[in-house]
């Protein structure tokens, strides 16, 4: 019995934690290209673009250039204070606890569920893109549904990744 108390205290241990920009670089880094696309493209739309299609690539729903562009930045912001608000958060929340798992690498699991945000981030700026690439040129990047699927996969195999390297350094760690 002495044995599993040493073994359980052994693997705890208290870990300071910080809040760091870098649990939320690719997030802030996604806004700022997305506000730098809206500056470059700003001008060169007309004062009712076109945001929704039908299947065939052709305009459904029409709207001002300043909504657009408000549509557009609006989830960008929400989703990079929503990563920074939950790093902030379990930064706090795990450094008042004080007790963190040796197997488990806290600073790699803040960093991935702060950056994983990034996902819909670039579905919304791919969409922001495809927008303003008919409104000033005439013709779509490619269909919306298909760079999801690639996105959605690229992400699945990312976290694929990281979750097998957690389970393996955890198994190896416990034995």
């Amino acid at each position: 019995m002495t044995a599993t108390a040493t073994r359980s205290s052994a693997t705890k241990s208290t870990v300071e934690l910080r809040f760091r920009w870098k649990y939320i670089l690719l997030p802030v880094a996604i806004l700022f290209i997305s506000i730098i696309l809206v500056a470059f493209f700003y001008s060169q739309l007309t004062p009712e673009v076109a945001y929704r299609f039908n299947t065939d690539g052709s305009p459904k729903s029409w709207l001002s250039r300043g909504m657009l562009a408000l549509i557009m930045l609006l989830p960008q912001i929400l989703l990079v204070l929503l990563a920074g608000a939950v790093t902030y958060a379990i930064t706090r929340i795990g450094g008042s606890l004080g007790q963190v798992s040796q197997a488990l690498n806290l600073e790699r699991l803040i960093l991935l569920i702060g950056n994983v945000v990034i996902l819909p981030q670039i579905v919304f700026g791919f969409i922001m893109l495809d927008i303003f690439s008919y409104n000033v040129y005439g013709s779509h990047l490619m269909p919306v549904w298909l760079f999801v699927v690639i996105v959605m996969a690229i992400g699945g195999v990312i976290l694929a990744i990281f979750f097998i390297q957690a389970f393996q350094r955890s198994r190896s760690n416990n034995q």
